[in-house]
């Protein structure tokens, strides 16, 4: 009797182990991968995105990342790199949204092209990944093998894992892991024939969650983004209390005014607008019911700051 009870405790667990659904990171955070494709040229690859504040786009709140990829290819024989053919830089920005109530997030690269399906965390074992719900750093026609957790920054995160029979040689399995993605990088596909990519590092909140940088292709070293340095006279805002029950104070550091405060849901939607005038506005809770939302002051330029609103 006493075996069966044990495994009646233990199941649960194992199932609560991902039921907290961990979002991708909205700010302080960054994502490094490192590939490499062979064949009669050599190319290197490192590719970083950080996270840049929020924007506001047909309706949504999405989240800015900011975007380095360089890229190297080398007349190559037999590993030796003899020359220099070519090098490309891109620094297209991304912008991400993510529902956390249903698990799925979108992405655009640059702001004239629709968003596509990123991650979306619903699929089964057995699922072949389409356009539906393939994300960006998974081959299409992948077959889910198995869903379980893996234990990152001292959470159970969901980890989906893939494997895609079209590949004759090596990167046959992949897998991604919700709030950190592909495990082969952000938007990078699995490896496939004389190809292979890596996440080298993900770090959130100045903490290294996942580091790979010793297996990487040792042709580039890990850069952030440029202009990712933090600078102490940005503008700033502060909203307090945070949590709050009735009200909260918006306070801004610099004055200039006018700003407009937007309050979305979780998922994206605008739930109200208001036009700051003054360096302290009061934050009414009217009807507001209880939960985490996500606010952004933006000015004529663009967005100036952004951030999470608790109310309780």
């Amino acid at each position: 009797m006493l075996f069966f009870f044990l495994l009646l405790v233990d199941c649960p667990i194992a199932r609560g182990q991902f039921s907290v659904y961990h979002p991708f990171p909205d700010s302080n955070a960054y994502w490094c991968s490192t590939g490499f494709v062979g064949g009669g040229d050599c190319e290197y690859f490192m590719s970083s995105f950080a996270t840049d504040g929020h924007i506001q786009l047909n309706g949504f709140q999405y989240i800015q990342l900011a975007h380095y990829e360089i890229s190297e290819r080398w007349i190559c024989s037999h590993g030796v790199n003899s020359f220099l053919w070519s090098r490309n830089i891109d620094t297209t920005m991304y912008y991400l949204r993510e529902d956390t109530v249903n698990h799925k997030s979108w992405i655009k690269k640059g702001l004239s092209v629709p968003e596509t399906t990123f991650y979306d965390l619903n699929v089964q074992v057995g699922d072949t990944l389409d356009s539906s719900n393939v994300p960006g750093a998974v081959v299409p026609n992948d077959i889910v093998t198995s869903i379980d957790s893996v234990l990152i920054g001292g959470n159970y995160r969901k980890r989906v894992n893939c494997n895609y029979g079209g590949c004759t040689f090596t990167g046959l399995d992949t897998s991604f892991i919700e709030g950190i993605g592909a495990t082969q990088g952000l938007t990078y596909p699995h490896g496939c024939f004389e190809s292979e990519f890596l996440l080298s590092q993900f770090r959130e909140n100045d903490s290294i969650v996942i580091d790979n940088s010793a297996f990487s292709n040792g042709f580039f070293v890990c850069q952030m983004p440029t202009g990712m340095v933090s600078d102490p006279e940005k503008f700033k805002a502060c909203l307090s209390p945070n949590p709050f029950k009735e009200n909260a104070t918006l306070a801004i550091s610099q004055k200039n005014l006018p700003l407009v405060f937007t309050l979305c849901d979780l998922v994206g939607h605008v739930i109200w607008v208001q036009i700051v005038r003054e360096s302290t506005t009061i934050i009414h809770r009217n009807s507001l019911p209880d939960g985490l939302y996500i606010y952004q002051l933006t000015n004529d330029e663009g967005p100036v700051a952004s951030g999470k609103l608790i109310v309780n």
